[in-house]
């Protein structure tokens, strides 16, 4: 059986390296990666990038799996938000953002984007790293918009096309869904 000192010893050992663990692996703090992710939903409303604190060196910006240039991505559109929801990661430095806009009358087209925005690893969270994200709209093949036919073509009605349009959408969704959180693992 172990001396008291030694007992002691033993959890003073434990205690500091929980303690070296939390400092090692918490780097981000929950407010500054809700307040990155704010700023994003409001750069995403009003069009502009002048909120997001983006890195000086090392920025990246992805569009739908793509790199692409933030200036002339979704981002450079003001949006009519109807409904956000953001998630923090504290440990990866990341928030995780929905966003779903309607057409209006200074965007023509409605949006669901999914973002995930990562912080350097110093846990800076006035800056931001990357941004990644995916985005459906009309014309996409996961949007539900019914396409217009010719007055030629005979028109299906009826629950039979409600099923059809809702299995499709469902099975595209999932797909999009399947993608994202393939990036989220990093894989």
């Amino acid at each position: 059986m172990l001396s008291r000192s030694a007992k002691d010893t033993v959890w003073f050992t434990v205690v500091c390296f929980l303690a070296l663990i939390t400092s090692v692996f918490a780097e981000c703090n929950r407010e500054g990666l809700l307040a990155a992710a704010n700023s994003y939903v409001a750069a995403f409303s009003a069009g502009q990038l002048d909120g997001l604190k983006l890195a000086s060196s090392n920025f990246t910006y992805l569009e739908n799996n793509k790199a692409a240039d933030i200036k002339r991505g979704v981002l450079s559109q003001s949006h009519n938000i109807s409904l956000n929801r953001s998630t923090v990661e504290t440990i990866a430095c990341a928030s995780y953002t929905m966003i779903i806009s309607l057409a209006s009358g200074f965007n023509s087209r409605p949006y669901v984007t999914a973002t995930q925005i990562r912080h350097p690893a110093n846990g800076d969270t006035s800056t931001v790293s990357s941004i990644d994200t995916i985005t459906a709209t009309t014309g996409c093949p996961c949007s539900s918009t019914p396409k217009r036919r010719s007055g030629t073509s005979r028109r299906r009605t009826g629950a039979s096309l409600r099923r059809r349009r809702i299995g499709q959408v469902g099975n595209c969704w999932k797909k999009v869904g399947d993608a994202y959180l393939d990036i989220c693992k990093g894989g």
